[in-house]
């Protein structure tokens, strides 16, 4: 595969729309494009694991910021996730979602 090669698949829309890529260019545009929050720096790694864990985990749980975010994009229903910032309320969420769970037979 020569560089251009690389660069074209790239450049696809089927490369944008994989779920990861998709999901980490939308998050980062609407966390850099938010006028009412300075930019931290652990936002590169939230993007990097939320990126992830969003489209293939059922349960997601990051901080107040990025849970917004993620359901500002609706990606909770594109992905059928459940994403919930980490304080008590979204604990309490969490843990009753966790126990609503069919036991699993070992």
């Amino acid at each position: 595969m020569t560089q251009a090669d690389v660069q074209r698949s790239i450049a696809s829309e089927a490369f944008v729309a994989l779920p990861t890529i998709h999901t980490r260019c939308e998050l980062s545009a609407r966390v850099k494009s938010d006028q009412t929050r300075t930019p931290k720096q652990s936002d590169v790694v939230d993007l990097s694991a939320l990126c992830l864990a969003i489209p293939l985990c059922d349960l997601v749980l990051t901080d107040s910021f990025m849970a917004e975010k993620a359901k500002q994009r609706k990606f909770p229903k594109i992905f059928g996730s459940l994403v919930l910032p980490g304080h008590a309320n979204g604990l309490e969420v969490a843990a009753a979602w966790l126990d609503a769970l069919p036991a699993v037979m070992s």
